[in-house]
């Protein structure tokens, strides 16, 4: 009878409450993709792609997401290649390549549950705007910044995706921020000041590693 019982989400139906036990872990999986962009420096598609492919890892684990994840943006960006024969408006173009996408990933149930993989039901949980958008970056990326800077950012993503996986995939994690939703105060203080850093990322001192030599040879 205690005002705290009936501000609980423990007080919501089970089925909601099922909701927010991973609605809840989003903004950690966030906090994980803004450390990795902003202090180590690692590149990725979006903002939001890792976080989002993370989700779809916990149902159907790592191994196997990635594996169907690559068939679709593989198939997905061929289909793409192809397109551009067409001449088509961007618009219209991103339409068709959504319409592929998500024709793929039916495809791509339908003969992994003939073979026995009854987890390929978590392709179903690939947000197919964002798959979409990925395989339209990609397909950018390699034609502006060339194949090598293209591939840094799909294990880029691969990378923070497989980091927040391990955040959104912890039971622990789970029950205490389900039963304790107030920590987000925390995340909330963490995201600012990682907004308000300005100083070195980690990457960027193995990048200019040289020049920092060569500036500590010239004061000495």
């Amino acid at each position: 009878d205690h005002i705290i019982d009936e501000l609980s989400l423990y007080a919501l139906p089970v089925r909601t409450q099922v909701f927010f036990r991973v609605l809840l872990l989003v903004p950690l999986g966030a906090l994980v993709v803004a450390l990795f962009r902003n202090v180590v420096g690692v590149p990725t598609f979006g903002t939001f792609m890792p976080i989002l492919i993370s989700l779809a890892f916990r149902e159907s684990g790592v191994g196997l997401g990635m594996l169907l994840l690559g068939v679709v943006v593989v198939i997905g960006f061929f289909g793409r290649w192809a397109l551009d024969r067409a001449q088509l408006l961007m618009v219209p173009r991103l339409s068709f390549l959504l319409t592929l996408v998500i024709l793929i990933i039916a495809g791509v149930m339908v003969v992994s549950q003939h073979m026995g993989l009854n987890e390929a039901y978590a392709m179903a949980l690939f947000p197919v705007v964002i798959v979409t958008m990925t395989i339209e970056r990609l397909s950018i990326a390699i034609v502006e910044e060339g194949p090598h800077n293209a591939a840094k950012l799909v294990i880029g993503t691969l990378l923070v995706a497989i980091c927040g996986y391990g955040v959104v995939a912890s039971e622990v994690l789970q029950a205490f921020v389900f039963t304790f939703p107030e920590v987000h105060l925390i995340t909330l203080a963490a995201l600012l000041l990682l907004g308000r850093y300005t100083g070195y990322r980690l990457s960027e001192w193995t990048r200019f590693r040289a020049f920092r030599r060569g500036a500590l040879e010239k004061a000495t």
